[in-house]
C-alpha cells in the first residue's frame, strides 16, 4: 500500500507543474476547440449585435436614398433655370407643345386683361 501512495503523490507532484493538465487529472487535457455552450454563447452575441446593427443600416440606406433624390431634384432645377436663362425665359419643350405664346399676366383679382379670362 505504501508504494501505491508514493506513486500517487509523485504523479500529483508532476501534474502540478505540467501546463494544460488540471489537478487530479490522469492524462493530458484535450484542447479540441469550443464546447457546445461556448459556441451557443458566441452565436447569441453575434445575433444580438446583428439585431442592433441592421435597423441602423436600414435607416442609413434610406437617408442615402433621400440625399440622392434631393441632389437629383437640385440638378434638374438648376438645369431648367440655366436653360430658361439661355432661351428667352422659356421652359424645355414639352413633347411638341408650342410654348412660343406670350406670357399671360393676371391682376390681383385673377383676371387676364388681355383675354378677359379669369383664373377661377
Amino acid at each position: 500500500m505504501h508504494i501505491v501512495e508514493a506513486e500517487s503523490a509523485q504523479v500529483d507532484y508532476l501534474i502540478a507543474f505540467m501546463p494544460g493538465l488540471p489537478k487530479g487529472s490522469a492524462g493530458p487535457r484535450r484542447e479540441s476547440g469550443f464546447n457546445l455552450v461556448e459556441l451557443l454563447v458566441v452565436i447569441a452575441i453575434i445575433a444580438l449585435l446583428a439585431a442592433l446593427l441592421l435597423p441602423v443600416l436600414g435607416r442609413a440606406k434610406a437617408k442615402a436614398s433621400a440625399v440622392a433624390c434631393l441632389n437629383n431634384t437640385r440638378q434638374l432645377t438648376l438645369a431648367w433655370t440655366v436653360y430658361g436663362d439661355a432661351n428667352g425665359d422659356r421652359c424645355v419643350n414639352n413633347h411638341g407643345v408650342d410654348q412660343r405664346h406670350e406670357a399671360q399676366t393676371f391682376d390681383s383679382a385673377g383676371a387676364n386683361p388681355a383675354t378677359g379670362t379669369n383664373l377661377e
